[in-house]
């Protein structure tokens, strides 16, 4: 959208933009962000129309100053999701588990059947673990114990 409006497509007949929330431009940083906005200025689309933030027009001060401190908060709301994702992610991998992602390197998953009897699952093949099996993540080979044990060490 923003590269079809800066590139002339729609010059003169696009005047703003529709848009649910400003978060759909949060994926940038302010800076950057501000740069394709001015080529939006450029291409005579001067306007966000946001059902959360109302209307921004970038051509006042007040729009500019507006728009930049909620493209900031909602670029540091993403990465704060982003960043608590991975650290879930880690976590489950520490206790053991994953949550259904899949299998991590160094790692093979070993469930046990509901008659107790035990299986290995290695990383990329194909098994979907029914409800009633339980399931843990156990280290691998001797070579991916050692990659494990460097990864470890050094990051």
């Amino acid at each position: 959208m923003i590269k079809d409006i800066s590139e002339g497509k729609w010059k003169g007949i696009v005047k703003g933009i529709c848009v649910r929330d400003q978060k759909r431009f949060s994926r940038q940083r302010a800076t950057k962000a501000g740069l394709d906005k001015e080529k939006l200025n450029e291409a005579g689309c001067h306007k966000l129309h946001s059902r959360t933030e109302g209307i921004i027009d970038w051509l006042t001060m007040t729009g500019q100053i507006t728009d930049s401190v909620n493209q900031t908060l909602a670029n540091k709301d993403a990465k704060e999701c982003a960043e608590n994702g991975l650290n879930g992610r880690i976590r489950a991998t520490l206790r053991g588990t994953n949550n259904g992602q899949p299998i991590p390197y160094g790692y093979y998953k070993e469930v046990t059947k509901q008659n107790g009897s035990n299986e290995i699952i290695k990383r990329g093949e194909h098994c979907r673990r029914p409800k009633n099996w339980t399931g843990k993540l156990v280290f691998g080979d001797e070579t991916q114990q050692a990659a494990t044990r460097s990864y470890l060490k050094w990051h």
